[in-house]
């Protein structure tokens, strides 16, 4: 499988982007952020929807994080993710993973936070849709000058597991998050609404927006990524990340945004359980710094 992936730093001058197309291989090893921490939980295993807010250690902040579908993968289509959330105080992340249809079987979740030693100029910011039906969408406000996105997020109000997450995107520049949410085949349901969230700092070293996808849109049932920072220039490690689904429109569900090292993140998107004639490709995104 090719990876095409897209590089912008963000600094004192304009922004750079440059192209590549690059293999898969082992990370590198890096110098991350001061107090940079990865830390999960799982939840039991039943098929009940399943909501864990994970809390950084004491003295941390949440610069990231995610959610994912744990121990059996007989539920890929059957489940979504619809909130991915850092928390307002910085304490933790906090992520839903719900059944859109009935499923039978048991499955698990698991929550991840990415931490950090406090970051100067640390906040949260976050942006709300109006009621919505079939789809919204919601964009942060910019992250103040001087400050740029290190962490994204995006939780489904109301949804009742009718609606799923389809886009959590940083900005190129790395000031704005956007996120994207669709109603699931099948679903009548109305009046819910969609928050994004930008966790802004003060532009932190080498900060970077690495992007790659899966290439041409087709109708696969599973799609999946993972990367790491590029370290080219120098040792970086992973503040937070996002991801988009092309041309889901709803009959596409994610169940991996996944910050799996200090280095390193993934994510995996499952067509709904019925299956979905179109095409489709799925984007993973990391934000990195030092």
């Amino acid at each position: 499988m090719n990876i095409h992936r897209r590089l912008a730093t963000v600094g004192a001058g304009a922004v750079v982007a440059v192209a590549a197309v690059v293999p898969l291989g082992p990370a590198p090893a890096s110098a991350d952020p001061a107090g940079l921490v990865t830390v999960g939980f799982t939840t039991a295993a039943n098929s009940s929807d399943k909501t864990y807010s994970k809390a950084c250690p004491p003295g941390t902040v949440v610069t990231g994080g995610g959610g994912y579908l744990t121990a059996n993968p007989a539920a890929q289509g059957w489940v979504g993710l619809d909130q991915l959330e850092p928390n307002a105080d910085g304490s933790g992340f906090t992520a839903t993973l719900r059944e859109v249809d009935t499923y039978a079987g048991n499955w698990s979740l698991t929550v991840k936070a990415q931490c950090a030693d406090p970051l100067p100029g640390w906040q949260r910011l976050s942006a709300t849709s109006a009621a919505a039906t079939t789809s919204a969408t919601a964009t942060t406000p910019s992250c103040p000058a001087g400050k740029s996105v290190i962490g994204t997020g995006a939780k489904v109000n109301n949804g009742q597991g009718e609606v799923v997450l389809d886009d959590v995107i940083p900005s190129a520049n790395l000031k704005t998050v956007t996120a994207k949410a669709y109603r699931v085949p099948g679903s009548a349901h109305s009046g819910w609404t969609l928050t994004a969230y930008a966790i802004c700092a003060n532009t932190p070293a080498g900060l970077q927006l690495v992007s790659w996808d899966t290439g041409p849109l087709t109708s696969t049932a599973h799609q999946s990524l993972n990367w790491h920072c590029d370290e080219s220039a120098g040792p970086k490690g992973t503040f937070g990340g996002g991801f988009a689904i092309d041309s889901g429109l709803g009959n596409v569900l994610p169940s991996v945004l996944n910050v799996y090292s200090s280095d390193d993140m993934s994510a995996a998107a499952d067509e709904f359980h019925s299956g979905y004639a179109g095409n489709w490709n799925l984007t993973l995104y990391v934000i990195c710094g030092s």
